[in-house]
């Protein structure tokens, strides 16, 4: 009978047949894929509520943070403006650049020379463009690095004027191999710049100590050398003075691409050399 049926209706079973197959092969398939759905939506929402928590978080902390990144780059700004050289002046392409230099050497004479004949003491003799290596063909880049070491030779006098120094000898702008421009520490793209100026300096013992305190202060200068100190007698022939070389240095941080910044062997600079010449 079974025979018989199946030569009678052979094709409806094997067309019956193979809808079954396929029908439990498919109900597998979207078994399995509605299982991975389930899986992906699970996680899903678990990455969510992470990303939700983690929003929470970054909303508290934010204002917390950019505040913190707000008070050091305010308190770098004030150690820079407290330790660190003035931006050199901004100049202007002029044909009259060394007459208005000459001006403001005057100025800085007559400015530090008022305090200076109250007191009782005599100015080195003033600078002049010879003494800054002023060439003619010189643009505002170079008066700029004149102008900087200017400021550094008023606030010198100043500060020896105020300590009492009885004699203060010729200004010596000490040159850019000798203050040297060096790496920063953990910095890959700044340089510390030095500049000085020197002076021959004699006075008491108590005026030596103020120099150094003076120094110490804000917006004064990083370092001062004192060199070659030994004991003298005043103009009166009275013991009790010293006489020494007195430098003080000032700093400022520059960018490495600029060449002003950079010792000579590594970027051929072409500051120019107060005292005369160029490297």
């Amino acid at each position: 009978m079974l025979k018989r049926f199946w030569i009678n209706n052979q094709r409806f079973v094997l067309i019956v047949g193979c809808a079954l197959v396929l029908f439990l092969v498919s109900n597998y398939m979207i078994s399995r894929l509605g299982r991975g759905a389930d899986a992906s939506y699970t996680f899903c929402r678990k990455l969510q509520k992470e990303i939700a928590l983690l929003h929470r978080e970054l909303k508290q902390t934010y204002a917390a943070e950019v505040s913190k990144v707000d008070a050091y780059d305010a308190n770098e700004a004030a150690i820079r403006s407290d330790l660190c050289l003035q931006a050199d002046p901004e100049i202007k392409p002029s044909k009259t650049l060394m007459l208005e230099f000459s001006k403001e050497i005057e100025s800085v004479w007559a400015s530090v020379g008022r305090e200076a004949s109250r007191r009782g003491v005599k100015l080195p003799e003033k600078l002049t463009a010879d003494d800054f290596g002023i060439d003619p063909g010189d643009g505002p880049r170079e008066y700029q690095t004149y102008s900087s070491y200017l400021r550094i030779v008023e606030q010198a006098l100043g500060t020896l004027v105020e300590a009492g120094a009885t004699y203060i000898g010729p200004v010596e702008l000490i040159p850019p191999e000798r203050a040297e421009a060096t790496r920063v520490q953990g910095s890959e793209d700044h340089y510390c710049l030095y500049r000085g100026v020197g002076f021959a300096v004699q006075g008491t013992y108590a005026s030596f100590i103020r120099v150094l305190e003076m120094c110490q202060e804000p917006r004064r200068f990083l370092q001062v050398r004192v060199r070659n100190l030994k004991a003298v007698r005043s103009s009166s022939g009275d013991p009790g003075e010293l006489r020494g070389q007195v430098e003080f240095y000032g700093i400022r941080l520059e960018p490495l691409e600029r060449s002003l910044a950079m010792p000579a062997e590594d970027a051929g600079s072409s500051e120019p050399l107060p005292g005369g010449g160029r490297r």
